[in-house]
């Protein structure tokens, strides 16, 4: 009996980086890299998401007071369900599939939640770390 690897569907992935956030989005798609095993491109996505959260965090400090709150996690989910829709695979993809099948929704809102919480800790550190720098007062 041939196990089906479980991979994350587009709008799962999508949804789970506007409410998980941009850590959320790099590691559902590194997962499905990994479920692929494509670990080159999985090593790529964790090093590419390192460096946009820090320039989201180094960035953020000095956005407008009046910048729209749904901007950033928007974006963020409209470029995950790009990626993973163009260079991992869409859902139909996945229901046709013998190799792999889509994980619970319940799952991925769990995970959505942790990773969440997550960016809110490196969130509140990063502000930490740059009042005592002086950059924000």
């Amino acid at each position: 009996m041939n196990m089906k690897k479980k991979v994350y569907t587009p709008q799962q992935a999508a949804s789970a980086a506007f409410f998980g956030g941009p850590i959320a989005s790099t590691m559902l798609i590194k997962k499905n890299f990994d479920a692929m095993a494509n670990f080159e491109l999985s090593r790529k996505t964790c090093i590419f998401g390192v460096v946009f959260v820090v320039c989201l965090l180094s960035l953020l400090p000095f956005l407008p007071e009046k910048f729209p709150n749904y901007v950033i996690p928007m974006l963020t989910a409209i470029f995950t369900k790009l990626i993973v829709e163009n260079f991992q695979f869409k859902k139909e993809e996945i229901l046709m599939s013998e190799d792999f099948e889509f994980h619970s929704n319940w799952r991925v809102f769990g995970e959505s939640i942790l990773f969440m919480l997550l960016f809110f800790i490196v969130l509140f550190l990063s502000f930490t770390l740059f009042s005592l720098l002086g950059v924000v007062k």
